[in-house]
């Protein structure tokens, strides 16, 4: 482990995450370190496993990522709850939370989240 790269390092204790027969699995900035290939992959193993009927809990200040498959979310501010419940595209919420303008479109048939400033 010493020598690898934090990508590298990142996507064995991922895997190692992955392989265990768990029905939760909980992921703190899951694409931190990866490459954007690196990312879609993860992407698409935790969308795997959640159509497989695993409940997937993660951290991650990259909405664009994660919010179009989220049915639920938690968003804190200065360490209190701001918002919970199902997932609720508002640019309020997100201008709250972050400070920016985040903005959605739909782009052949896929959900985009961008900052719009």
């Amino acid at each position: 482990m010493q020598t690898l790269s934090g990508g590298e390092r990142k996507k064995v204790l991922l895997a190692s995450a992955f392989i265990q027969d768990v029905p939760i699995i909980l992921l703190d900035e899951p694409l931190n370190f990866l490459d954007p290939a690196s990312a879609m992959q993860v992407i698409r193993m935790l969308a795997e496993m959640h159509a497989s009927g695993k409940t997937i809990v993660l951290v991650s200040h990259m909405i664009q990522y994660f919010f179009p498959q989220a049915n639920k979310m938690l968003a804190l501010k200065n360490g209190a709850v701001h918002y919970f419940g199902a997932k609720e595209f508002s640019d309020q919420l997100f201008r709250d939370i972050y400070q920016v303008s985040l903005k959605r479109a739909v782009v052949e048939g896929k959900e985009i989240i961008y900052v719009a400033e």
